[in-house]
Protein backbone atom coordinates (compact mmCIF):
# COMPACT_ATOMS: atom_id res chain seq x y z
CA UNK A 1 0.00 0.00 0.00
CA UNK A 2 2.71 2.46 1.01
CA UNK A 3 4.70 1.77 -2.13
CA UNK A 4 1.71 2.56 -4.34
CA UNK A 5 1.10 5.82 -2.52
CA UNK A 6 4.65 7.12 -2.58
CA UNK A 7 5.85 5.75 -5.92
CA UNK A 8 7.13 8.57 -8.18
CA UNK A 9 6.21 11.21 -5.60
CA UNK A 10 9.29 13.24 -6.53
CA UNK A 11 8.79 13.24 -10.29
CA UNK A 12 6.23 16.05 -10.50
CA UNK A 13 7.53 18.91 -12.64
CA UNK A 14 4.45 21.09 -12.83
CA UNK A 15 4.16 24.55 -11.34
CA UNK A 16 2.27 25.44 -8.22
CA UNK A 17 -1.37 26.40 -8.65
CA UNK A 18 -3.09 29.17 -6.76
CA UNK A 19 -6.54 28.93 -5.22
CA UNK A 20 -8.78 30.33 -7.93
CA UNK A 21 -11.85 29.61 -5.83
CA UNK A 22 -10.91 32.42 -3.48
CA UNK A 23 -10.69 34.95 -6.26
CA UNK A 24 -7.00 34.52 -6.90
CA UNK A 25 -5.46 34.51 -10.34
CA UNK A 26 -4.07 31.02 -9.95
CA UNK A 27 -0.51 32.37 -10.08
CA UNK A 28 0.15 32.75 -6.37
CA UNK A 29 -0.83 31.00 -3.18
CA UNK A 30 -3.67 32.78 -1.42
CA UNK A 31 -2.80 32.86 2.26
CA UNK A 32 -5.10 34.14 4.97
CA UNK A 33 -4.70 37.96 4.90
CA UNK A 34 -3.61 38.22 8.53
CA UNK A 35 -0.62 35.99 7.77
CA UNK A 36 0.43 37.83 4.62
CA UNK A 37 2.02 40.60 6.68
CA UNK A 38 3.33 38.36 9.45
CA UNK A 39 7.05 38.59 10.16
CA UNK A 40 7.20 35.77 12.71
CA UNK A 41 9.10 32.51 12.22
CA UNK A 42 10.77 33.84 9.08
CA UNK A 43 14.10 32.08 8.39
CA UNK A 44 15.26 35.12 6.42
CA UNK A 45 15.38 37.44 9.44
CA UNK A 46 19.06 36.59 9.96
CA UNK A 47 20.23 37.39 6.45
CA UNK A 48 22.80 40.13 5.72
CA UNK A 49 22.33 42.98 3.25
CA UNK A 50 24.51 41.75 0.33
CA UNK A 51 22.80 38.35 0.31
CA UNK A 52 19.36 39.92 0.62
CA UNK A 53 20.00 42.27 -2.29
CA UNK A 54 21.19 39.32 -4.36
CA UNK A 55 17.93 37.44 -3.75
CA UNK A 56 15.80 40.51 -4.47
CA UNK A 57 17.64 41.17 -7.71
CA UNK A 58 17.53 37.60 -8.95
CA UNK A 59 13.92 36.93 -7.90
CA UNK A 60 12.46 40.40 -8.39
CA UNK A 61 9.90 39.22 -10.97
CA UNK A 62 8.76 36.38 -8.71
CA UNK A 63 7.97 38.55 -5.68
CA UNK A 64 4.47 39.86 -5.00
CA UNK A 65 5.70 43.25 -3.84
CA UNK A 66 2.28 44.81 -3.23
CA UNK A 67 1.09 41.95 -1.01
CA UNK A 68 4.21 41.13 0.97
CA UNK A 69 5.76 44.57 1.36
CA UNK A 70 5.61 44.42 5.21
CA UNK A 71 7.76 41.28 5.19
CA UNK A 72 10.11 42.75 2.60
CA UNK A 73 10.50 45.93 4.64
CA UNK A 74 11.12 43.95 7.83
CA UNK A 75 13.74 41.68 6.24
CA UNK A 76 15.43 44.69 4.62
CA UNK A 77 15.73 46.36 8.02
CA UNK A 78 17.00 43.17 9.61
CA UNK A 79 19.56 42.66 6.83
CA UNK A 80 21.09 46.07 7.53
CA UNK A 81 21.14 45.33 11.26
CA UNK A 82 22.67 41.88 10.72
CA UNK A 83 25.37 43.26 8.45
CA UNK A 84 26.35 45.88 11.01
CA UNK A 85 26.44 43.35 13.84
CA UNK A 86 28.28 40.89 11.61
CA UNK A 87 31.13 43.34 11.10
CA UNK A 88 31.49 43.67 14.86
CA UNK A 89 31.40 39.90 15.19
CA UNK A 90 34.24 39.59 12.68
CA UNK A 91 36.31 42.27 14.40
CA UNK A 92 35.94 40.63 17.81
CA UNK A 93 36.09 36.94 16.92
CA UNK A 94 37.47 36.80 13.40
CA UNK A 95 40.88 35.41 14.38
CA UNK A 96 39.40 32.82 16.73
CA UNK A 97 37.04 31.60 14.02
CA UNK A 98 39.91 31.17 11.57
CA UNK A 99 41.77 29.03 14.11
CA UNK A 100 38.86 26.73 14.97
CA UNK A 101 39.66 23.04 14.47
CA UNK A 102 36.82 21.38 12.54
CA UNK A 103 35.69 17.94 13.68
CA UNK A 104 36.86 15.49 11.00
CA UNK A 105 33.87 13.17 11.60
CA UNK A 106 30.66 15.22 11.54
CA UNK A 107 27.28 13.50 11.66
CA UNK A 108 24.80 14.38 8.92
CA UNK A 109 21.06 13.75 9.18
CA UNK A 110 19.54 13.44 5.72
CA UNK A 111 15.90 12.99 4.81
CA UNK A 112 12.91 14.44 3.03
CA UNK A 113 10.77 16.98 4.92
CA UNK A 114 8.21 15.47 7.30
CA UNK A 115 10.12 12.19 7.72
CA UNK A 116 11.31 12.60 11.32
CA UNK A 117 14.69 14.27 10.87
CA UNK A 118 13.85 16.90 13.50
CA UNK A 119 13.10 14.17 16.03
CA UNK A 120 16.37 12.35 15.31
CA UNK A 121 18.27 15.64 15.55
CA UNK A 122 16.70 16.43 18.92
CA UNK A 123 17.44 12.96 20.28
CA UNK A 124 21.11 13.07 19.24
CA UNK A 125 21.45 16.54 20.76
CA UNK A 126 20.55 15.08 24.15
CA UNK A 127 23.87 13.20 24.12
CA UNK A 128 26.12 16.17 24.92
CA UNK A 129 29.07 13.86 25.63
CA UNK A 130 29.32 12.82 21.98
CA UNK A 131 27.58 15.55 20.02
CA UNK A 132 27.24 19.29 19.81
CA UNK A 133 24.60 21.15 17.82
CA UNK A 134 23.74 24.49 16.33
CA UNK A 135 21.03 26.26 18.32
CA UNK A 136 18.08 28.04 16.74
CA UNK A 137 19.59 31.44 17.51
CA UNK A 138 22.99 30.56 16.08
CA UNK A 139 21.45 29.10 12.93
CA UNK A 140 19.04 31.99 12.58
CA UNK A 141 21.66 34.72 13.04
CA UNK A 142 24.85 33.13 11.68
CA UNK A 143 26.70 36.38 11.11
CA UNK A 144 26.63 37.75 14.65
CA UNK A 145 25.70 35.12 17.24
CA UNK A 146 29.15 34.96 18.85
CA UNK A 147 28.85 38.33 20.56
CA UNK A 148 25.16 39.13 20.12
CA UNK A 149 23.48 35.94 21.33
CA UNK A 150 22.69 36.94 24.92
CA UNK A 151 21.33 40.33 23.86
CA UNK A 152 19.58 39.00 20.78
CA UNK A 153 17.62 36.36 22.65
CA UNK A 154 15.98 39.15 24.63
CA UNK A 155 15.52 41.66 21.79
CA UNK A 156 14.21 39.15 19.27
CA UNK A 157 12.13 36.89 21.53
CA UNK A 158 9.03 37.98 19.64
CA UNK A 159 10.45 36.85 16.29
CA UNK A 160 9.52 33.19 16.85
CA UNK A 161 6.47 31.48 18.33
CA UNK A 162 6.57 28.95 21.14
CA UNK A 163 5.80 26.16 18.66
CA UNK A 164 6.18 25.58 14.94
CA UNK A 165 2.93 26.47 13.15
CA UNK A 166 2.84 23.38 10.92
CA UNK A 167 3.38 20.61 13.49
CA UNK A 168 3.35 22.14 17.00
CA UNK A 169 7.00 21.18 17.64
CA UNK A 170 8.48 23.36 20.38
CA UNK A 171 10.49 26.40 19.28
CA UNK A 172 13.12 28.14 21.39
CA UNK A 173 16.36 29.96 20.66
CA UNK A 174 18.33 27.40 22.68
CA UNK A 175 16.91 24.27 21.06
CA UNK A 176 18.71 22.38 18.24
CA UNK A 177 18.19 23.74 14.75
CA UNK A 178 19.10 22.66 11.23
CA UNK A 179 22.38 24.08 9.97
CA UNK A 180 20.69 24.54 6.60
CA UNK A 181 18.86 27.52 8.06
CA UNK A 182 22.19 29.34 8.34
CA UNK A 183 23.34 28.09 4.94
CA UNK A 184 20.26 29.58 3.30
CA UNK A 185 21.09 33.06 4.55
CA UNK A 186 24.85 32.94 4.11
CA UNK A 187 24.64 31.60 0.55
CA UNK A 188 21.97 34.05 -0.66
CA UNK A 189 19.45 31.29 -1.18
CA UNK A 190 21.55 28.44 -2.55
CA UNK A 191 19.51 26.00 -0.51
CA UNK A 192 16.58 23.57 -0.68
CA UNK A 193 14.94 25.79 1.93
CA UNK A 194 14.11 28.39 -0.71
CA UNK A 195 10.77 26.88 -1.82
CA UNK A 196 9.48 28.04 1.56
CA UNK A 197 9.61 31.54 0.07
CA UNK A 198 9.27 30.84 -3.67
CA UNK A 199 6.78 28.01 -3.82
CA UNK A 200 6.00 28.24 -7.51
CA UNK A 201 9.70 28.04 -8.36
CA UNK A 202 10.25 24.88 -6.32
CA UNK A 203 11.73 22.93 -9.29
CA UNK A 204 14.48 25.59 -9.56
CA UNK A 205 15.88 24.51 -6.20
CA UNK A 206 15.86 20.74 -6.64
CA UNK A 207 19.53 20.63 -7.70
CA UNK A 208 20.43 21.77 -4.17
CA UNK A 209 19.34 18.38 -2.86
CA UNK A 210 22.11 16.69 -4.85
CA UNK A 211 25.73 16.17 -3.83
CA UNK A 212 27.34 16.38 -7.27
Amino acid sequence: MASSVFRNFDEYDGGANGHKQSGGSGTVYEFTPKFQSSTKNNPMCGICLPQWISILRKRRHQIDWSTYWPRLLFISFMSILNSTMGMLDHLIYGREVENVVINPKPVFILGHPRTGTTLIHSLLALDSDQFSYCSTFCAGFPSCFLWFELIGKVLFKGVIDDTRPMDNVKLHFDLPQEDELATTNISAGVSPYMPLFFMQQEPDFRPFYAFD
